[in-house]
């Protein structure tokens, strides 16, 4: 075998070993997320059925929500898209996940769901 022949096979082989732990690493975090979810859908049930249960709501009061949020962008696609807002001190736009301004460092009002 030639020089760059038993090169290539070594660089091809650490690609490979590169992958497989990049898959590796991957479908950990998916695992992760995975159980994030269902902790996170046990709680909005846990939440709910104790909302239903001490207020009397019903499962149509929960949809009809759902579809006011939703559609509260134009869109009935399943998402609730939240508008930017305005920066108190330079009136720039700021989107809803950010704490502060990007511009100009200010502090502004964050919403529990952005």
């Amino acid at each position: 075998m030639t020089y760059w022949g038993s090169q290539g096979s070594f660089y091809a082989a650490r690609t490979a070993a590169e992958a497989g732990a990049a898959a590796r690493r991957s479908e950990r975090q998916a695992e992760g997320l995975e159980e994030r979810f269902e902790r996170s859908m046990l709680t909005l049930e846990a939440m709910w059925t104790l909302l239903r249960d001490k207020l009397g709501l019903t499962d149509e009061d929960l949809c009809n929500r759902m579809t006011d949020l939703d559609l509260s962008d134009g869109q009935l696609d399943g998402k609730h898209r939240h508008e930017p807002r305005s920066c108190p001190k330079c009136g720039k736009a700021i989107g809803p996940r950010f704490a502060k301004c990007i511009y100009c460092g200010q502090l502004v009002e964050q919403t529990p769901f952005a």
